[in-house]
């Protein structure tokens, strides 16, 4: 319950409710709202010192994350791309199959 991590807490739940939850009614809708919460995760992680946490969640994610964006279009694909690439540089070689 780390005040510091409200943020993460926060991405998380509009990751799973607002992206994942939707996605077979609003798939647009839903790849924003994902976008949204990995931007919210990039700040949250500025702003702590541990990443372990962080690393949880793309560590179990990323392939699913790569699955939302995979039929997106170009643009969409490549916002993906370079804020996946700087907020989990771990599974860069995964995201990369977002510029095809």
């Amino acid at each position: 319950m780390n005040p510091s991590y409200e943020g993460l807490r926060r991405a998380i739940y509009r990751y799973h409710r607002l992206g994942l939850d939707q996605f077979t009614l609003e798939p647009e809708l839903s790849r924003q709202q994902v976008l949204n919460a990995i931007e919210n995760i990039r700040v949250t992680k500025q702003q702590t010192s541990n990443n372990y946490l962080f690393d949880i969640f793309f560590g179990s994610k990323y392939t699913e994350i790569v699955a939302i964006f995979r039929d997106a279009d170009v643009e969409t694909r490549g916002e993906a791309y370079n804020l996946l690439r700087e907020v989990d540089p771990a599974h860069t070689s995964e995201y990369g199959r977002l510029q095809n």
